[in-house]
């Protein structure tokens, strides 16, 4: 069994300008370290804090039991589908003003999102044999 991470979108929106704030500051505590250790030291203490804060909402947000759904034998198309699902899904409620026409539009997405994922339910790995699945997003990080 997999996982499919629900919350990953919302907490990168979180953890994505964070850490570029984290990597900003690094770069000025460098920077001042230089001239004055009594500034830095504020500048140290605030990235700490910050970084403290991201990694404990990560933390939080990766072990709820809602933060992801397990997903036999998912695959690239049924990806494609369930994001997309939930972009209609976001993107329509917001236009809809009626709370019977919502309802009835989130019963449909949630029909729609099991119906059309049930399209290619074939066996993904072989049974009995070592495999090893990689995938490469092109950061430079290495494994």
């Amino acid at each position: 069994m997999q996982k499919l991470s629900v919350v990953s979108i919302l907490t990168n929106l979180f953890v994505i300008p964070i850490s570029g704030i984290i990597t900003a500051i690094a770069f000025v505590t460098i920077f001042l370290g230089s001239f004055s250790q009594s500034i830095t030291i504020y500048f140290a203490a605030s990235n700490n804090l910050l970084t403290f804060i991201m990694m404990e909402f990560i933390r939080y947000t990766g072990n709820l039991e809602i933060s992801f759904l397990w997903i036999r034998n998912y695959t690239l198309y049924d990806s494609i589908v369930f994001y997309s699902v939930l972009t209609l899904f976001i993107y329509a409620l917001s236009k809809f003003e009626k709370l019977l026409v919502k309802n009835i539009f989130s019963i449909s997405c949630f029909a729609m999102l099991f119906y059309y994922s049930s399209f290619d339910d074939a066996k993904l790995l072989a049974d009995n044999k070592l495999s090893v699945l990689m995938i490469d997003v092109g950061q430079g990080i290495h494994f």
